[in-house]
This record gives structure tokens, sequence and C-alpha cells, in this order.
């Protein structure tokens, strides 16, 4: 058994997480891939209610979408651009020209 494991995540952990999978995803997947509050959590493995503080506040900042209905989040076009776009490259297409 791993001890890690069976700690209480800090909030700090849980935004670096969530941000961390996301970013992956957005490589992986493209704009549109999101993933269910569920499935992240257990990715995380966290509980899903402890998730929804953290995805909320990375809705209030700007950086995540989630989806109401489906219960998705994604990057959102400016967690995009803060935490995954090189310099210089637009969000859709090649580098901008010199």
């Amino acid at each position: 058994m791993n001890p890690a494991s069976n700690r209480e995540r800090s909030h700090s952990e849980m935004v670096f997480g969530t941000l961390r999978v996301l970013m992956a995803s957005y490589q992986l997947w493209g704009g549109e891939g999101g993933l269910t509050l569920d499935d992240l959590a257990a990715l995380l493995g966290v509980r899903t209610d402890r998730l929804s503080d953290t995805a909320a506040y990375l809705l209030r900042e700007g950086l995540v979408v989630v989806g109401p209905e489906s219960r998705t989040i994604r990057l959102s076009e400016e967690g995009v651009r803060q935490l995954v776009r090189a310099p210089g490259v637009p969000l859709h297409g090649a580098p901008l020209p010199a």
C-alpha cells in the first residue's frame, strides 16, 4: 500500500495536478479535448467533490472552462495562452511572421 495515496491533497497539489493533466489533454487532443470531473478525480486520486472546488477556483481565474451539463473540464483559450502555447505562436496555426 502506498502511504501517499491515503493522505489528503493540498489545494496547491490539486490545482497543479489538474492543470498538468489538462495541459497534456490539450496537447494530445486539441482545444476540444476535455475530461469529465469524475475521470479527472480518478486520475488525481481524489474525491470528485474536492475537485469541484478546484475547478471552481480555476474557472474564476479564467484558466479552464467547465461544461455545466456534461461536467467536463478543459483549458480555456486564456489557459492555453498562459500555460501551453510557446511565445510567438498563435493558438491555431503556424508561427507568426517575423
